[in-house]
């Protein structure tokens, strides 16, 4: 029997931590009801059949509920008392939403459902929200719904406009006037005032970003459907000058994950204690970092998401998210800063506007636990709704205080300390102790977003000036401060890796142009057929924030804690050459703009007759699809340089027989990838020392506690076409002699703070097995990989059975904190972990050396490497040892730094970034940090690639 806590403040009540001395069951029964009497909570006597904590609450049964609203709306009865009583106390509602109004035909998820939305233990399937979608659009004008496109696994993103009817029929018209607003050199200031005058806002909402936040795919429902119906009068003048753009499954793959991961191991669960971790993949990729994609945009979401953008230039856009501990019951973003340095100041004040207002409103109504600043910095620009301050328009986004790992169970819980704290941006704190339920995080989001678009509609005009401004200021910045262009050479050593880089900027709707003829410009050089990204353009801020070295303005104790990322300059990040150029008559260059991809341009130099060809892939981020590319060709690789043609190849060229292939698939082949393709005579190669070059089989290990990082490296392989094989970490023991299946086993980064005490445990067995295995009742689960138990980690049978992989043979690539299970289990002894002590890089980019050119590894890399670090592992060898040490970081502390923020950088000046060690017949490949950091660093993906391709030479030759 479950005796209620009280609900309020008074630190003197038991906690869940420390619960009273059992009573004998006829007094703790009479205990229960009296506690449950004095804390106002549920009335209904419990029986062992019930949950241990109320699902149901009756303090509403004070509050009279009318048959109808002051402004004569009927109000639907049950549904407002369901709704009422899955509210765990009257103040964590407001009267925004603490009733159902009939909708006079429109179909309510009452109506449709034959309950209210935030039903204890209830989620909906996403064909069953887009089904209630289908059914409030077909019954009310003020309601369309459209299909985007599909994610990875087929499923559907679907768009829901809703707006009054006069502005539905016109939202061409509306298109069309955003665009205008968004490009002050098309668009006057008199004939921006004149569409500023017409036109609505365009407000869009992405819910169901992440998959185990589970409430707000839920709330949206109720939302849209108060939307249509409009019949408060707040509600109604919001809709005269707002259409809501609503997204209502951001992630839909994740979503049916989730959902059937509750249905399948999460009902019955009230206590935080017995928590289970979430489905183990949220999307088909990515975890947590679908939210951290709008850079690099390998997702399918980010993809729709941004083209939804370009397409209607909506002005706002807002991210709902839950959280769990790192906030009170309810925050709305400004950030604590530093702000993004290339933000226009507006949107950092349009941040606060917002903000201020809202959680004024939800102040007004009594609502505990409201809050602003205290959350995120405001410096990372890759989050979902950055899609739209990138843009010179408003993004931001919510954290509601959710409910854990999907499980939608009202239970007891207490926020952390520092979260119920008086302060000035959160001056009605959390309650130290309360009931919380998956109702109240649907009414504390829906009454600050019915309140955001009020705040929107009043302000119109103000808004949409503000946007014709921004993009006026990001236009003028480009024609009258340096720098005046980024200048792309089309001359690269890594010819697909530029062009991919170009691909990604002319993606994010930013204007890329080829230069028709040469000239000098402050030193630098631009030739015919050039690429000139001009900052003479509407998104000129974007553009610069792109190309731009990263100067994070603080080392203070902020900077550990930093989220997302401290740098992302793109031509380090592709390690590509591109200059700046401070001088603005680059912009009177005769040039043309590039309208279709651009595609790297390989050069043929090979004539009749030759015996082998010789290509170097220069370290190309494409280099391990063009090796799997060539099939069972029987290639090697020159460990030492080629001369072709009077030109000296340096090592790691691939030598290919003439004989074994066909010439113009060959020469198709190496224009595609951008490589030059050489002749050469036999007499060229004989005194070349070479290995051979296998195609190897390839594992991919995984663990179940950890996907997100993962997820990228899958990506990567699965872009290039590359075929691997996963294997799960509860595999390794039982999986057979892994050498007999694999040449290579890759083990992806475990997440930055992961020891290898962790990665090797796995998750908890107390859980129980925890089946992931695709079945008829969970068609969702098994992908991408499946196991009837992902609970108990590897075992020391698994390791064992990776120690033998690699003595027998086996290259073992770990990255990131993945080197730490080899180290901290002593898999190799030749290495070592040490711990800093002031040593700060929370995801910036550093200068490498390459210290070994006779290593496959660095092969394709000269002098300097741009690496991604995020936190380490630091990696040291044992000893004088110095060899198997290719890659070390800049000697020198200064030269640390590219981009982003080092703090203390003589820590880390000199010390290894990759260990390769030589294990029995073997290979161990550790790397310091992670080279395929959501799919960002691309100049480094080489690293990898060249462990794979060499993976039976390592080592000196």
């Amino acid at each position: 029997m479950y005796e209620s806590p009280s609900i309020a403040q008074s630190s003197s009540l038991p906690r869940a931590a420390d619960p009273p001395s059992p009573l004998p069951v006829p007094l703790l029964l009479v205990a229960a009801l009296l506690a449950t009497l004095l804390a106002g909570g549920p009335l209904t006597a419990q029986n062992a059949a019930d949950p241990p904590v109320p699902q149901e609450f009756d303090w509403h049964l004070e509050v009279e509920l009318p048959t109808e609203t002051d402004w004569g709306t009927p109000i639907q009865r049950e549904a407002s008392e369901q709704i009422r009583s899955w509210t765990t106390k009257p103040e964590f509602i407001s009267p925004l939403v603490d009733y159902l109004p009939e909708g006079a035909g429109v179909v309510s998820p009452f109506d449709h459902f034959g309950q209210s939305i935030g039903q204890p233990g209830h989620l909906h399937r996403v064909d069953e929200i887009y089904g209630y979608y289908e059914a409030l659009a077909a019954s009310s004008d003020r309601v369309n719904l459209h299909t985007l496109g599909l994610s990875e696994e087929e499923r559907e993103f679907r768009l829901l406009q809703i707006g009054s009817p006069e502005n539905l029929v016109r939202l061409d018209r509306i298109k069309e006037g955003m665009n205008a607003l968004a490009d002050p050199r098309e668009t006057s200031e008199a004939e921006a005032r004149a569409w500023i005058e017409e036109l609505p806002i365009i407000y869009t909402v992405y819910t169901g970003l992440h998959s185990p936040e589970t409430a707000h795919p839920e709330m949206a429902m109720e939302m849209a459907y108060r939307l249509a119906v409009a019949e408060h009068p707040m509600v109604r003048r919001a809709m005269e000058n707002v259409v809501v753009f609503l997204v209502p499954v951001t992630e839909p793959d994740g979503r049916d994950r989730m959902v059937q991961w509750y249905q399948r191991h999460g009902e019955g669960i009230y206590d935080d204690a017995d928590n289970i971790p979430p489905a183990p993949y949220w999307g088909h990729y990515a975890g947590h970092d679908n939210n951290r994609n709008a850079l690099q945009l390998y997702l399918r979401l980010s993809e729709e998401m941004l083209d939804l953008f370009l397409e209607w230039k909506h002005p706002i856009s807002l991210d709902v998210h839950e959280a769990g501990d790192a906030t009170s019951y309810h925050y709305f973003s400004t950030g604590t800063g530093p702000y993004n340095e290339y933000i226009d100041p507006i949107t950092i004040k349009e941040w606060q506007w917002m903000a201020n207002y809202e959680s004024t409103a939800l102040e007004r109504y009594g609502m505990p636990g409201v809050f602003t600043h205290d959350f995120y910095d405001g410096w990372f620009p890759g989050y979902l709704f950055w899609i739209t301050n990138n843009r010179n328009a408003i993004g931001r986004f919510t954290e509601t205080w959710g409910i854990f790992s999907s499980l939608p169970n009202t239970r007891v819980r207490e926020p952390r300390p520092e979260m119920r704290t008086r302060e000035w941006f959160r001056p009605t704190p959390a309650y130290e102790r309360a009931h919380w339920s998956f109702r109240n995080v649907i009414n504390y989001q829906q009454s600050g977003m019915l309140h955001s678009f009020y705040w929107a509609s009043t302000n119109r005009e103000e808004i949409l000036e503000h946007f014709w401004v921004k993009s006026k200021n990001s236009l003028e910045r480009g024609q009258s401060e340096a720098p005046f262009a980024y200048v792309v050479p089309r001359a690269q050593e890594r010819k697909a890796d530029a062009a991919y880089m170009l691909n990604l900027v002319r993606k994010h709707g930013i204007e890329v142009h080829e230069a028709s003829e040469g000239g000098q410009f402050a030193g630098v050089s631009v030739a015919a057929g050039d690429y000139v990204i001009r900052m003479d353009q509407p998104y000129r801020d974007f553009a610069h924030m792109l190309m731009d070295v990263q100067h994070y303005p603080s080392e203070g104790e902020e900077v550990a804690f930093i989220r997302g990322g401290m740098a992302w300059t793109l031509p380090l990040m592709h390690n590509v050459a591109a200059h700046p150029v401070d001088d603005s008559a680059v912009q009177a260059l005769a040039m043309a703009e590039v309208t279709t991809a651009i595609v790297p341009e390989g050069e043929i130099r090979a004539g009749d007759g030759v015996d082998w060809f010789a290509v170097h892939p220069r370290a190309s981020a494409m280099s391990l699809q063009a090796r799997f590319e060539l099939g069972d060709a029987s290639i090697h690789v020159a460990r030492g340089p080629v001369t072709a043609g009077g030109t000296e190849l340096g090592p790691g060229a691939w030598l290919v027989p003439a004989a074994e292939v066909e010439r113009d698939e060959l020469e198709g082949w190496a224009r595609r990838f951008g490589f030059d393709l050489h002749g050469l005579a036999s007499s060229a190669v004989e005194g070349v020392e070479r290995s051979p070059m296998p195609l190897p089989r390839i594992g991919f290990l995984h663990t179940w506690r950890e996907t997100r990082d993962s997820g990228a490296v899958r990506y990567a392989l699965d872009y290039l076409g590359v075929p691997f094989t996963m294997l799960a970490e509860t595999e390794l023991a039982g999986g057979g002699d892994l050498r007999d299946r694999f040449d290579v086993i890759l083990f992806p980064e475990q997440g930055r703070n992961s020891t290898g005490k962790q990665i090797f445990e796995g998750i908890d067995d107390r859980h129980g097995p925890l089946s992931y295995t695709q079945t008829e009742e969970f068609p969702a689960h098994g992908i991408p990989n499946s196991a009837e138990r992902i609970t108990g980690g590897m075992g020391f049978e698994g390791l064992q059975a990776l120690r033998d992989f690699v003595e027998d043979g086996g290259t073992f690539i770990t990255l990131g904190s993945a080197s730490r299970l080899p180290i901290e289990y002593s898999l190799t002894r030749n290495a070592r972990l040490f711990e800093p002590e002031e040593l700060i890089i929370p995801g910036s980019i550093l200068r490498g050396e390459v210290t070994d050119p006779s290593n496959p590894l660095t092969f394709g890399y000269e002098g300097e490497i741009p690496l991604w670090h995020k936190f380490g592992p630091y990696i040291e060898t044992v000893g004088t040892r110095t060899s198997g040490t290719p890659i070390r970081y800049a000697g020198t502390p200064d030269d640390l730094f590219m981009s982003g923020v080092v703090v203390s950088p003589g820590e880390l000046a000199g010390r290894p970034a990759v260990v390769d060690h030589a294990m029995g017949e073997g290979h161990m490949v550790l790397f310091g940090f992670n080279p395929m950091h959501r799919y960002q660093p691309h100049g480094n993906f080489a690293l990898v690639w060249n462990a794979i391709i060499h993976w039976d030479a390592l080592g000196a030759p």
